[in-house]
């Protein structure tokens, strides 16, 4: 039943009522006429008596901002009546002919100036409100009855009726008062109503009974809010139905994903955000326990590739984990096996090569990654012998007339008995020690050497001998490097260099002094 319909039954139910006040009324008229003249009535009261006031207190259990607190009004806000009861409402002025005989009269004047009053507090209070709060859309009735009103009290004073024009006005403004506090009501229970579709993804009534509540408020910010979130409403239960779906298949990663694409589309679903966390935390464990165990068997496959893979990822999830220490441990210590056995690879390539200064490296690689490890150090050492045995020989290859001095020599022979046992697994070294055995034995071949002169040169050979005043002698001399010196009195003295070189023949040295001092 609309409310015009029962405030009309109310009315019928009141006719027996009245007609016992009639007498009771026209008793009372008297005083209410001169209650009327009293200067203590002020009609401009009518507009603290019938406008409601701008501050709204909530309910308990109000409907706050969307996703803030419970969107649920326990109780429906009752409207207290104020304007069928008003307090202190100065009484209907007696109707006066204030058109013609009364025009002067001092109560025509009061009339006609509470009235201007009264309109343009109606005009500038109640109107607008009236307006904004689409009253014609849901109870055409009654706003038909209120401009009524209005027209007939703008009539009534055209026609100098001034107390009949106030009277008028005044009903107006008490029935704008009144339907404006339906208004709050109604408002209140279509918003209830919204959101309780809304909870319940009933998005057809959520929609029709928020776009009620709007159109008794429109600038109302959590049914804005509200509103907003409804239109949401089709794509986000497809995204709901979806993960209802996957959740009861037991399709976690599925499920994240529709409550992931609700929370963009809606952030201040709290229910689907608490969901969502916990399925972000379930699907980490799982993935850290399957990188983890990842990890384990690509060590025991000997995969560092995998296992520093799956390590990291598994990092990224759980950073402080205690697992992660342990696979660190296993992944680091097959790290360091693989490197020392591919330097002790490369070190065997470099030794089937002949190449001792690269194994030497490679050996000494894999042993500093582990010094405990017995084929790095042993091939380190075995390398570095091969190594110092080459250099040594070389030295004697390069200067082999060195060889003809009996301590070089013996040096030579040291050197070569101390390599023997490589020169099986060096081609290079039994190379090299072969040709310095071979040069050692020609240097301790003399090699024949004419000395000539003029018979009167005295003539040495430093560190060997004198070989005396001669013009031609034959000497023998081992290869290498020598010094001749001639001397005569009166003369310069004269050094000549000869080097004799393995088996060397036809050779002559001269030497003369011929310079007088």
């Amino acid at each position: 039943m609309a409310l015009e319909e029962k405030l009309a039954a109310a009315n019928q139910k009141n006719v027996g009522r009245a007609k016992r006040l009639v007498v009771f009324v026209c008793l009372a008229g008297l005083g209410v006429i001169l209650f009327a003249l009293s200067p203590s009535w002020d009609p401009t009261r009518l507009k603290e008596k019938f406008i409601p006031s701008e501050k709204i207190i909530p309910a308990p259990g109000a409907i706050t901002a969307p996703g803030k607190a419970k969107p649920i009004i326990d109780q429906p806000i009752a409207i207290p009546d104020r304007a069928a009861k008003p307090d202190k409402v100065g009484p209907t002025p007696k109707k006066l002919n204030c058109a013609a005989s009364d025009q002067e009269d001092e109560r025509c004047q009061k009339f006609r100036d509470d009235f201007k009053k009264e309109l343009k507090a109606f005009e500038s209070d109640f109107e607008p409100k009236l307006q904004l709060a689409s009253v014609q859309q849901w109870s055409a009735g009654v706003y038909e009855k209120i401009f009524e009103h209005k027209q007939a009290a703008i009539r009534a004073f055209s026609e100098g009726s001034y107390s009949s024009a106030l009277a008028q006005i005044r009903a107006a403004a008490k029935e704008s008062f009144r339907i404006l506090g339906v208004k709050d009501a109604r408002f209140d229970n279509h918003l209830k109503a919204a959101v309780s579709a809304f909870d319940s993804n009933q998005f057809e009534i959520a929609r029709t009974e928020i776009a009620s509540a709007l159109l008794m408020k429109p600038d109302h910010s959590i049914a804005q809010g509200y509103q907003d979130r409804i239109e949401l409403m089709p794509k986000v239960i497809g995204y709901l139905d979806g993960a209802y779906k996957a959740r009861a298949e037991n399709h976690i990663r599925s499920e994240r994903s529709y409550l992931e694409k609700v929370i963009q589309l809606d952030t201040a679903r709290e229910k689907e955000k608490a969901r969502l966390k916990h399925l972000r935390k379930e699907i980490a464990e799982e993935d850290f326990a399957n990188l983890m165990s990842k990890g384990i068997g690509a060590v025991e496959r000997r995969d560092i590739g995998t296992a520093r893979t799956s390590m990291e990822k598994a990092r990224k999830i759980f950073p402080n984990r205690a697992e992660l220490s342990l696979l660190k441990n296993r992944v680091e210590r097959l790290d360091r096996e693989l490197s020392v056995a591919s330097s002790l690879n490369d070190a065997n390539k470099a030794i089937s090569h002949d190449d001792w200064d690269r194994a030497y490296q490679a050996f000494s690689k894999a042993k500093l990654i582990d010094p405990t490890n017995t084929a790095a150090t042993e091939g380190e050492r075995f390398a570095g012998q091969v190594r110092a045995g080459r250099q040594g020989l070389d030295s004697f290859l390069e200067r082999p007339a060195r060889l003809s001095s009996k301590a070089v020599a013996a040096a030579a022979q040291r050197l070569l008995a101390s390599v023997r046992h490589l020169t099986a697994i060096s081609p290079t070294l039994k190379t090299r020690s072969e040709q310095v055995s071979k040069l050692i034995s020609q240097a301790n071949k003399p090699v024949e050497v004419v000395v000539r002169s003029d018979g009167k040169t005295e003539i040495s050979v430093r560190r060997v001998g004198i070989v005396g005043k001669t013009l031609e002698k034959v000497i023998n001399l081992r290869p290498g490097d020598y010094t001749f010196e001639g001397k005569r009195a009166g003369y310069k003295s004269k050094l000549v260099k000869l080097t004799v070189p393995f088996n060397g023949t036809g050779l002559e040295i001269k030497i003369i002094c011929n310079e007088q001092i």
